[in-house]
């Protein structure tokens, strides 16, 4: 399942829990919202990251010369972004953490991430990812059935977040090396952060 869909979401539950207006006509906010995706065109593969969950989106950018090339648009991206006025949290949230995730690439995650080319263009990490984010769409159904049944607290969301980052860890370590499991886990940090935060939820994005 696509991640920014659960996120959708989990941000319009936080919304309801702490008395906000809920997220309503999406698709049709949407469209004043183009100029955020067109910030981001320069980094397409980190949009599949964001919005599809493809880990492989990753793999071009283990290559020096093209991580330089992106590094030197980090800047600009950031300045786009934050200058939208965007109101669709879909496109927020894309936005944002692709500006996050540059910010670890680009910088204090640079090294490490280029280490780990071998691991993340494996074919067997890209499926052991899609089967956490099919579990996490299974397992956020059944809370948000449960939450609003009252058979659950609110709190329990917070629980199925940490459960997805702890099946991603699992993957990782199964398939690479115990650097890539620090590495790849910031980066999915980021892509659970927004939503880990509307919600209130302590969950420690780290090996």
């Amino acid at each position: 399942m696509e991640v920014y869909k659960v996120v959708l979401v989990l941000l319009g539950i936080a919304a309801h829990c702490h008395g906000f207006s809920e997220v309503s006509n999406i698709e049709k906010r949407s469209s004043s919202c183009r100029s955020t995706m067109v910030c981001l065109a320069p980094v397409p593969m980190l949009v599949e990251l964001v919005e599809k969950d493809f880990v492989s989106g990753l793999g071009p950018l283990t290559y020096e010369v093209l991580l330089d090339r992106v590094c030197g648009q980090q800047n600009e991206i950031q300045r786009c972004v934050s200058r939208t006025r965007c109101r669709d949290p879909h496109r927020q949230y894309t936005g944002q953490a692709v500006v996050d995730i540059l910010g670890y690439i680009c910088g204090q995650g640079r090294e490490a991430f280029l280490r780990e080319k071998a691991c993340i263009s494996r074919d067997d990490l890209e499926e052991s990812m899609q089967r956490c984010a099919d579990i996490f769409r299974i397992e956020i159904d059944l809370t948000q059935t449960q939450v609003y049944s009252g058979l659950a607290y609110a709190s329990s969301y917070c629980t199925t977040i940490n459960n997805n980052f702890k099946c991603i860890q699992r993957g990782i370590r199964r398939s690479c090396s115990e650097r890539a499991v620090d590495v790849i886990s910031d980066i999915y940090g980021y892509l659970h952060k927004a939503s880990a935060e509307a919600l209130g939820c302590s969950v420690t994005f780290s090996n």
